[in-house]
């Protein structure tokens, strides 16, 4: 969907850019090689990737109100020599506006690896499913309204977007996505740093839901 110009909006991201440009001396992960994939995240030592997204409608009547379906996969890699194992209980905690979603899957335990020995075990795949918790939020999330999948491992976090795109499901990180439209306005590794640089990411993060409006509908 082509996007209506105007010298107000163009202002507003030339300022944004500006902004942003005059803090890349302390600003890091801003470009360059070596970034992430839009679906994928980086906590700590481990790469967590969602792809192959589906709905799953459930059924008319019963208590199945269907849920968002796909793929995880988690690698490790923290330099070699060593491994960690842990739950994928509440690993993956989504909602669609207020409501939560209930992680199915994955379940159970992990075990990654980057020994020498243990590098076949550096990568896990698992089934992913998100119980919607009723046909309301359901239809909502069909209808195009984004559910926020919050990943969680050891405490740190970090969030993709579901969204609804070109009559199938995807996934982005939606930061990385708005910095392409308006170069230097958002940086996906300053979204950690609220201070003191909070003041100037919040009306960023206003004009981020701007840009889903778009995103979602193009």
């Amino acid at each position: 969907m082509a996007e209506k110009m105007t010298r107000r909006t163009f202002m507003k991201g030339a300022a944004a850019a500006a902004a942003a440009i005059s803090l890349s001396g302390v600003l890091t992960g801003c470009g360059g090689s070596g970034q992430l994939a839009d679906d994928e995240v980086q906590i700590g030592p481990f790469t967590v990737k969602v792809f192959g997204l589906d709905v799953n409608l459930g059924t008319a009547s019963g208590t199945d109100k269907g849920a968002i379906t796909g793929k995880v996969r988690l690698r490790y890699d923290a330099g070699g020599g060593s491994w960690q194992g842990g739950q994928y209980g509440d690993m993956f905690q989504a909602s669609v506006g207020e409501a939560k979603l209930k992680q199915v899957s994955p379940v159970g335990t992990f075990f990654v690896s980057d020994t020498l020995l243990g590098k076949p075990f550096a990568t896990e795949e698992k089934d992913l499913r998100l119980n919607f918790p009723d046909a309301e939020i359901k239809e909502a999330y069909l209808n195009g309204q984004p559910a926020v999948l919050k990943i969680v491992i050891n405490g740190i976090s970090e969030t993709l977007f579901l969204v609804k795109k070109n009559g199938g499901y995807t996934q982005t990180l939606l930061p990385r996505a708005f910095f392409e439209r308006v170069p230097g306005a958002f940086c996906r590794s300053a979204q950690r740093r609220k201070r003191p640089f909070g003041q100037f990411f919040s009306p960023c993060k206003e004009k981020r839901h701007v840009f889903h409006a778009g995103f979602t509908q193009a």
